[in-house]
């Protein structure tokens, strides 16, 4: 099963610019402003250690120290969305969102996963297009727009949200070769193929396009070419019955003679 992706790295970073205090302005910066982001930023460490009751907690003493602070409605709804709460994290999102619009493509991104971690496709393609509505550019909402699409049963549009996120997340081979995963299992496995070789172009060892390749080659009969890409994903995944069945499964039906 293909994983819904949130960009982690890319949101601080976006979101670190936000937070800075301009020095042009150290003056003019109110009480309450300075102890909403150190408690912001203390709640953070609690939140990258998983010890996510304190990082509520502390995040939610910032936003009442300043309930101006879009940051720290933003990271509260971080975690709430982590902890399967969508409802609570949709609120803080919201008001976020409301203070700054320019977190709407990553809150709604955050949202989307969420959902669809809920097994709510419905409303996890609508977060998605959210997301792309605000940030045109946003490659991973059309890849995770695709994948809630493609478990809605549609198919169709599944596709061109796929192909968007192609054109989008192109240096990220992660991200491409879910992409090639995913054309297999709309039953593209040409295009799949295809995908995934370029991904393997790039990254010999990734195994989520060597196991796209493996699936397309199979679902084309090309048994034999199947059987070299599973026992090339047996090497790097040792201790997975499902690979070794796979190699199993192709030798009994005489996929390795006459290699």
């Amino acid at each position: 099963m293909v994983m819904f992706i949130v960009i982690g790295a890319a949101v601080l970073a976006i979101v670190a610019v936000v937070s800075l205090v301009s020095f042009s302005r150290l003056w003019d910066v109110r009480e309450e402003e300075w102890e909403a982001h150190f408690l912001t930023n203390e709640a953070a460490l609690y939140a990258k250690a998983e010890k996510f009751d304190q990082a509520i907690e502390v995040y939610t003493e910032a936003i009442e120290a300043d309930p101006s602070n879009a940051r720290s409605y933003y990271y509260l709804g971080k975690v709430y969305a982590t902890q399967g709460m969508p409802g609570e994290s949709k609120e803080m999102m919201d008001r976020a969102i409301a203070l700054n619009p320019s977190y709407a493509p990553f809150a709604n991104l955050t949202l989307g996963v969420a959902m669809a971690g809920a097994g709510d496709y419905e409303r996890a393609a609508a977060f998605f297009s959210a997301a792309l509505a605000a940030d045109p550019e946003l490659g991973l909402a059309a890849y995770n727009l695709g994948l809630s699409l493609a478990n809605l049963g549609r198919n169709e549009e599944a596709e061109r949200a796929f192909s968007r996120a192609e054109f989008l997340c192109k240096d990220d081979t992660g991200t491409q070769a879910g992409i090639a995963r995913a054309y297999v299992s709309l039953g593209r496995p040409e295009r799949g193929l295809s995908q995934a070789e370029r991904v393997l172009g790039v990254d010999p060892a990734n195994v989520d396009a060597l196991y796209a390749a493996a699936s397309a080659l199979e679902s084309l009969g090309r048994d034999a070419d199947a059987l070299a890409y599973y026992e090339r994903l047996l090497r790097y995944m040792p201790q997975s019955s499902e690979m070794r069945q796979k190699v199993l499964n192709l030798r009994a039906r005489g996929a390795g003679n006459g290699r």
